[in-house]
C-alpha cells in the first residue's frame, strides 16, 4: 500500500493505491488525528508528501509519530514524474492520486523528521538568512538613494535590522551551545580550516544527515555533485553540478582562495565569508578536482575527530587522500549562512 497527501492550507487529500482509495481531512488537530488512524489501519508501505512551504512540517510529524514510513519530497520531482507520464491536469485529488503513484513506482527513501527542537533552530537560522538578504537589500537602496529623507528612513529600517540580526545570532549561540550534541558537533565542524560558526550552525540545522552519508552522497544530496553532460560525439566538456533535493541550503561557488596558515599539503577547502560579502556567482562550473566543503565536514563529523591542519589528511579515508589543491583560478563549492 502506497500513500500520497496532496497538502494544502486548509485541507489534505489522501490517495491510496493500489486501491484507489480516497478522503480529504481539514489539516488542523481533529483531522490529522483522522488521518493517522486511517493510515495506521491501512499499514503503508510507505507515505509520500510535497514540501509545500512549510505547511507539511505538523503533517510530516503526525505521521512519523505513528511510526509509519514517510518521504517528504520536492515539489519539482513530482512535476518531473508528471510531465513523464504526460500528466497535464492538476487538482488537489489528481495530485493526491499522482503522488500516490510517485510513491508506488519511484519508491524514494524514506527519511527522520527533524525533532521539534532542531525545526526550531532551522527556523531560526532561515530567518537570519532572511534578515541578512534584507540587509543586502536597503544597503543597496541606501547606495542609490538621493533624498535626505528617504536616507533617513533606509537608516532607520537597517538598524532594526542590524538589531534583529544580533539578537536572532544570540538565539542561535544559545540553543546551539545549550545542546550538548550540536555543541560537540560545532567543535568538530569548526576544526576544518574555512569553516565558521555560521556555516557550521547552517549544516547543522539544515543538513542532518552530516556524518550519516558518505562524501558523495552528501554532496548529491546538497545540489553540488559534479554530473557527466554526455551526449554522443559531445564529449569533455567537463561535469556541472545539478541541483539536489537539499538545494536549498545555500550552496555557492566562491573563487579558490586558501585559508590563511593551511600548510600547501593540505588538501584544499574553501574560505567562508560571511553572505554580504560572497561574490556573484560566476557562470563557469566548479573545478571537478575542487572538493565540496561539504564533503570534508561529512568526512570529518563521520570520523567525530577534529580537523589538524597540521595533518589535515587524517581521519578523512583514503578517498580525500587522494585529492590535491586545484590551481588558483579554479572554483569550488562551499556554504554560507
Amino acid at each position: 500500500m502506497f500513500v500520497g497527501i496532496d497538502v494544502s492550507k486548509e485541507r489534505l487529500d489522501v490517495h491510496l493505491r493500489p486501491s484507489a482509495e480516497t478522503f480529504t481531512v481539514a489539516r488542523d488537530d481533529q483531522g490529522l488525528e483522522q488521518l493517522v488512524v486511517r493510515l495506521a489501519t491501512a499499514g503503508p508501505a510507505l507515505v509520500v508528501l510535497e514540501a509545500t512551504g512549510g505547511f507539511e512540517i505538523t503533517v510530516a510529524a503526525a505521521v512519523a509519530a505513528a511510526g509509519l514510513p514517510l518521504a517528504v519530497v520536492n515539489p519539482a520531482q513530482i512535476r518531473a514524474f508528471a510531465r513523464a507520464i504526460g500528466r497535464l491536469a492538476k487538482t488537489d485529488r489528481l495530485d493526491a492520486e499522482l503522488i500516490a503513484r510517485f510513491a508506488e513506482q519511484v519508491r524514494p527513501e524514506p527519511r527522520p523528521v527533524l525533532d521539534e527542537q532542531t525545526q526550531i533552530l532551522a527556523e531560526l537560522v532561515a530567518r537570519r538568512r532572511q534578515i541578512v538578504e534584507m540587509i543586502g537589500m536597503e544597503s543597496n537602496r541606501r547606495r542609490q538613494a538621493r533624498s535626505a529623507k528617504v536616507l533617513r528612513g533606509i537608516e532607520r529600517t537597517l538598524a532594526a535590522l542590524q538589531a534583529a540580526l544580533a539578537e536572532l545570532d544570540q538565539e542561535i549561540d544559545g540553543q546551539v551551545r545549550g545542546s550538548p550534541a550540536w555543541r560537540a558537533a560545532e567543535d568538530l565542524l569548526t576544526s576544518v580550516p574555512g569553516i565558521g560558526k555560521i556555516t557550521a550552525r547552517t549544516l547543522i540545522a539544515e543538513l542532518p544527515e552530516l556524518g550519516r552519508l558518505d562524501r558523495r552522497r552528501i554532496a548529491a544530496l546538497v545540489g553540488v555533485a559534479p554530473v557527466n553532460r554526455d551526449s554522443g560525439a559531445w564529449r569533455g566538456h567537463g561535469r556541472s553540478p545539478a541541483a539536489g533535493p537539499r538545494c536549498g541550503t545555500r550552496c555557492t561557488w566562491l573563487p579558490s582562495a586558501p585559508p590563511p596558515g593551511t600548510p600547501p599539503s593540505a588538501p584544499f577547502i574553501c574560505a567562508c565569508v560571511p553572505e554580504d560579502d560572497r561574490p556573484r556567482p560566476p557562470s563557469s562550473p566548479p573545478c571537478a578536482s575542487s572538493l565540496p566543503s561539504s564533503t570534508r565536514s561529512c568526512a570529518t563529523v563521520d570520523h567525530g575527530k577534529a580537523l589538524d591542519p597540521q595533518h589535515s589528511h587524517s581521519g578523512l579515508g583514503s578517498g580525500l587522500r587522494r585529492l590535491r589543491r586545484p590551481a588558483p583560478h579554479a572554483l569550488s563549492a562551499t556554504f554560507v549562512a
